[in-house]
């Protein structure tokens, strides 16, 4: 999250005193950690949003598309869902293709679909972006690559579209897009704002429900 250091630290303070249970977790897998959450196989998200995943109905039967890979995508395929993975970067892609084949995952159905980041009807004129509304899903994470325009607000809405009743929608780094709690069709919505791995401050996570 924005801020200047400080405010960063006393941030990871507050939330530290908030979920204290937290603090080992933290130490472990954000100060003292090298590695990749594609490594360690967990959601690049907000602890509190793993936490409150790890204990949703995700099974067999759950069909979950996933706007960017990384270790969500194997979390997800480890509980035996269906995953479909858009990632626009094909290095990316092949390392998360050549994880899940350590791991001996073969759920995942991953598309490289590349897009221009740089110019919004560009993307909205992609294959990345277009594949979004071709099917239903149980789960959509919203977690795809952007840097000074944003492009997931525009996936948000074309997620809601293809949201199966009863879903969730999970948009990541949500402080970034406070107007969607304002305009969304979710029958509620929950932020999840904590300390999360292999990040050494604190972010938030949105889930919608439908």
């Amino acid at each position: 999250m924005e801020g200047k250091n400080l405010t960063r630290i006393l941030r990871v303070i507050k939330s530290l005193s908030i979920h204290p249970s937290y603090i080992p977790f933290y130490l472990r897998y954000s100060i003292l950690n090298k590695k990749e959450p594609l490594e360690l196989a967990l959601p690049w998200i907000s602890l509190s949003a793993i936490k409150f995943l790890d204990n949703y109905s995700i099974d067999s039967k759950s069909e979950i598309l996933e706007l960017g890979g990384g270790g969500s995508t194997l979390y997800f395929a480890k509980k035996g869902a269906k995953v479909t993975c858009l990632e626009s970067d094909e290095l990316w892609a092949k390392k998360i293709e050549v994880k899940s084949k350590e791991l001996n995952i073969s759920n995942i159905d991953l598309k490289i679909l590349p897009y221009n980041f740089k110019k919004l009807e560009s993307f909205v004129n992609s294959k990345f972006f277009e594949f979004i509304g071709k099917n239903k899903y149980d789960i959509i994470l919203i977690d795809n690559y952007e840097e000074k325009i944003q492009l997931r607000p525009k996936c948000f809405y074309a997620a809601e579209k293809s949201i199966k009743p009863g879903g969730i929608i999970i948009i990541d780094d949500s402080w970034r897009y406070p107007e969607l709690r304002e305009n969304n069709s979710a029958k509620f919505f929950k932020v999840f704002k904590s300390i999360g791995p292999c990040r050494l401050g604190v972010s938030s996570t949105d889930i919608y429900f439908y």
